[in-house]
């Protein structure tokens, strides 16, 4: 399994001049790729399940269309995403709702077999309307 990682962006307001610092997040899209990329040429599965709404994928998923035209491509749009454009290349698609979201967070703290107690942080907390299923 390969990871993304995060590196800092700056930014400056166009009207009060101020600097803005967040992380923006690098190869993950890429990775998704060569990963669905390498199970097809692998015969690793009959249907490809695509959580994301990331048009950046249309380009695995078309290869995938020509070459492997018998394997399913099914999109799982996240709550609030959809892209008509990457359903083009799905051979079905469909939403996952607030509550199944929701339901599959992982907590607000893990204890590490060591004692120690990781922590989600506040800016990671799913706020939506199913909010009430945020495990503790």
């Amino acid at each position: 399994m390969h990871f993304g990682h995060y590196v800092a962006s700056s930014s400056r307001c166009r009207s009060c001049h101020a600097e803005n610092i967040a992380p923006r997040e690098k190869r993950t899209d890429v990775n998704i790729a060569a990963a669905m990329l390498f199970d097809a040429f692998a015969n690793n599965f009959d249907n490809a399940i695509l959580v994301s709404g990331d048009t950046d994928l249309i380009g695995p998923l078309e290869v995938m269309r020509q070459m492997f035209p018998k394997k399913k491509r099914t999109i799982a749009f996240p709550p609030g995403r959809h892209s008509g454009h990457l359903t083009k290349f799905a051979t079905g698609w469909l939403h996952i709702g607030e509550d199944k979201f929701a339901k599959s967070l992982l907590p607000l703290e893990v204890e590490k077999l060591s004692g120690f107690k990781l922590k989600k942080p506040d800016s990671w907390l799913y706020r939506g309307k199913a909010a009430d299923f945020e495990r503790k």
